[in-house]
Parts: structure tokens; sequence; C-alpha cells
């Protein structure tokens, strides 16, 4: 089931790489709502920390989860037509990575495996 549903995700990440309009800091020094991407109806900001690194998210909506991943440099303002959509029948998770957005930078830690641990 888990292999099916970021299957999904891929394909659908795949589908709108390239239309989207990245917003947020870059950076992320943690700042207002309004470097963050601002406020987005039905959801809210929230931070996680993830093996020393602070990892902001939205999260919003109910039922079974669906966690979007923004490409680089993108946040989750990536997903800002998509989130309300799902959050109907989801309980819709969108994260920046680290060092984009408002997620915290590190030292290290940008390979693919180490940004797909972040959010596992």
């Amino acid at each position: 089931m888990r292999t099916k549903v970021l299957a999904a995700l891929v394909v659908v990440l795949s589908a709108c790489l390239g239309c989207s309009d990245a917003r947020g800091g870059g950076g992320g020094d943690g700042g207002g709502l309004a470097e963050c991407g601002g406020q987005l109806a039905g959801f809210s900001h929230r931070d996680v920390e993830v093996d020393g690194v602070r990892l902001h998210y939205l999260i919003g909506g109910r039922g079974p989860a669906v966690v979007l991943l923004h490409g680089f440099p993108e946040t989750w303002w990536t997903w800002r037509q998509v989130m309300p959509l799902l959050a109907r029948t989801h309980t819709v998770i969108a994260p920046d990575s680290r060092g984009v957005g408002c997620s915290s930078l590190a030292p290290a830690g940008y390979d693919t495996q180490t940004l797909a641990r972040d959010v596992h």
C-alpha cells in the first residue's frame, strides 16, 4: 500500500513540475506567515524538529494522509491550488524541505536519501 501511495505522489509531482509559483524565504529563518507563503483557508502552519532540523509544514483536511513533496527550489506553495481540493477527503501535509521556505538551514543533508528520511 505504501509503495502505491508513493508511486502516486511521484506521478502527481512529475505532472506538476514547471507549473508552480514558488514562494517563501529560502533559508528559513522561521519568519512570519507572509514569508512562509501566507495563509491557506483550512490549513495551519506548523513546525517539527527532525534530526536537529526544524521543518515547516502545512496541514489540513480529514481522512487518509497525503504528503505533497515539492521539487527544488520550490516550497509548499507549489501545491496551494491542489491542497484545498485534496483536503475534502484527505489529511493533506505539505512540508518545506530543509533549507527552503520556512524550514531551517542545515549544514548538510541535502541528498535525496536524507530528504526522504526527513519526511518518513
